[in-house]
């Protein structure tokens, strides 16, 4: 799948600061950013467009429900980079989830999506060509060293899922890695969520190596890795399964 690049929208920190205000509080960063001159001024200059995108933006979500009902994932669906117009799109959803998980989980992540849409790099979202402008999923990642590093946010909207929009990302995200040379991965998953994501995890070649117990509000995480050759031993593991099944057909 070919990743698009989308043009940056300059609108990253009202998002950020609408969303904060929304919530009820701003982080020390939001609230910097959102009393600077500079934004005032700004604000001011496109507080109306911003609302109308905003109402276009909610339109455009319904119309994309009626218009994909009978989508067939990987049909007309792409990877591309996060750009800053997602995060309307997203942070209602995830943030919310987010903070239930996490202390202070919401404002960490705006913040690592806010540089990610900046450079383009970090996070990524599955879109469809009808709507490219509508996150359906995403994927954010955090360098942990040269060449580890960790997938910090696995989310695909609830009317999205079990439609193969997760396999895609990740698979994108795996070929990345592979011509990036990096030498390891890892992701932490709720206990009670380990299940239903590690067989998708686990045909891409993640591990599962730990699990940390009650890091947050008393719930234990697995652990899952990834490195390239263990990618590679369940690529061939998968060819030698297919091709097992193809002889005893023949």
């Amino acid at each position: 799948m070919p990743i698009r690049r989308l043009g940056l929208d300059n609108g990253v920190a009202g998002v950020a600061t609408r969303y904060a205000l929304s919530r009820g509080k701003l982080s020390p960063l939001l609230h910097s950013v959102a009393h600077s001159p500079k934004i005032i001024t700004h604000s001011r200059r496109v507080g109306a467009s911003c609302h109308l995108r905003l109402a276009r933006n909610q339109m455009t979500e319904r119309q994309l429900q009626r218009d994909l009902s009978l989508a067939q994932a990987g049909r007309d669906f792409f990877v591309r980079p996060l750009v800053c117009g997602d995060l309307s799109h997203l942070m209602p959803q995830v943030g919310t989830l987010v903070d239930e998980l996490y202390p202070q989980g919401a404002d960490k992540l705006i913040r690592r999506l806010e540089v990610a849409a900046s450079t383009h790099s970090n996070a990524f979202v599955v879109a469809h060509a009808s709507h490219p402008r509508i996150p359906l999923a995403l994927a954010s990642e955090a360098a942990k060293g040269i060449h580890n590093l960790k997938l910090c946010t696995f989310w695909v909207a609830p009317p999205w899922r079990r439609r193969s929009l997760g396999r895609l990302l990740l698979e994108t995200r795996v070929s990345s890695w592979l011509t990036a040379d990096v030498n390891s991965v890892h992701v932490t998953v709720r206990h009670n969520r380990a299940q239903q994501l590690r067989p998708l995890f686990e045909k891409l070649g993640f591990r599962q190596v730990a699990v940390a117990a009650a890091r947050y509000n008393g719930s234990d995480e697995v652990v899952l890795q990834w490195t390239p050759s263990w990618y590679s031993e369940q690529m061939e593991a998968s060819i030698e399964s297919h091709g097992s099944l193809f002889r005893r057909s023949a």
